[in-house]
This record gives structure tokens, sequence and C-alpha cells, in this order.
């Protein structure tokens, strides 16, 4: 992965990982609130930092999981829901792009910190 930083942004509080799409009524799924509320606030933060769409987009993600201690979700859920937030947006795909996570755990402030390039 290169070094140059495109966009690096953070979402404040408690990482949360992605979660199984579940099965409603009339057999459809869906995905669950929690999941797409913090795609969600991954992509403002994004957009809030870039101000605009990637182009050329990202060839690379890392993202820096901050846990208080405790139990916590598995950071490559973590990632997962960052990596698809971003999709559209940063990249097209994140088939197209290299990711990584690190995780830290007895952090003092839990969040997420992003790095695009």
């Amino acid at each position: 992965m290169s070094d140059t930083v495109l966009v690096r942004f953070t979402v404040e509080g408690p990482p949360v990982g992605k979660e199984r799409p579940r099965k409603g009524r009339g057999r459809h799924f869906y995905t669950p609130t929690k999941t797409k509320i913090y795609e969600q606030a991954v992509r403002l933060a994004f957009l809030c930092t870039a101000k605009r769409k990637l182009d050329p987009p990202a060839t690379w993600v890392r993202v820096h999981c901050f846990f208080r201690n405790g139990r916590h979700p598995d950071p490559d859920n973590v990632l997962k829901l960052v990596l698809d937030g971003l999709c559209g947006h940063a990249y097209p795909n994140d088939r197209a792009v290299n990711s990584s996570v690190d995780l830290v755990t007895d952090a003092d402030r839990p969040r997420i910190e992003v790095e695009v390039g």
C-alpha cells in the first residue's frame, strides 16, 4: 500500500461491526438498523472531510479500531462495515481496494480512525 493519504477521518463512539442480514416478514431480507446507521456515519464523516467523491478512486483503506476494555465486535466486521460505507464515494467497488484493520483495546475514547489513499 502506498503511504499517500488522500483522506483521514474519525467516527466517534464505540465501533460497530457489520451485522448479518435479517429475514423479515414475507421472506425478504433487510440490513439491521444499527448497521445502516453506522454505515451512514462513516459515509458522512468521509464526505465532510473529502467534500467530494474521490477521482481517481482510492486503492487502499486502513481502519484503526479503538475499544474500551471488555467485549467488542470482531475488527474484520468493523472493516467490512467501513468498506461498505465508503463504497461509491471513495472507490466504485470494495473489491478494488487493499484494506487492513488494527485493534487497540483499553482506549479512553472509543472510535474508529480511517485513512484512505
